[in-house]
């Protein structure tokens, strides 16, 4: 967790409307990254990751108003 509230850049993907089943993983550390959702309870995300369905592990972590870390949780999605 050094590394946890390091700087992170984040290059969205371009996204081209051609499927291309590329075979290749999602190599980006970052797929997503939104620093004004506020959430209450739950929220849903929508992101881009790589033409093939696969399992992602999420990490969700958001910050007080005071600048601390609020929460921090590690999450196993599957494609669809």
């Amino acid at each position: 967790m050094d590394n946890f509230l390091s700087e992170k850049i984040y290059n969205p993907p371009i996204h081209n409307k051609i499927i291309n089943h590329d075979p290749l993983p999602e190599f980006r550390q970052l797929l997503y990254w939104n620093p004004n959702m506020k959430i209450k309870s739950t929220a849903a995300v929508n992101f881009y990751a790589s033409d093939w369905p696969s399992d992602y592990l999420v990490e969700v972590s958001g910050w007080g108003p005071n600048g601390k870390v609020s929460s921090y949780s590690i999450i196993k999605i599957s494609a669809e």
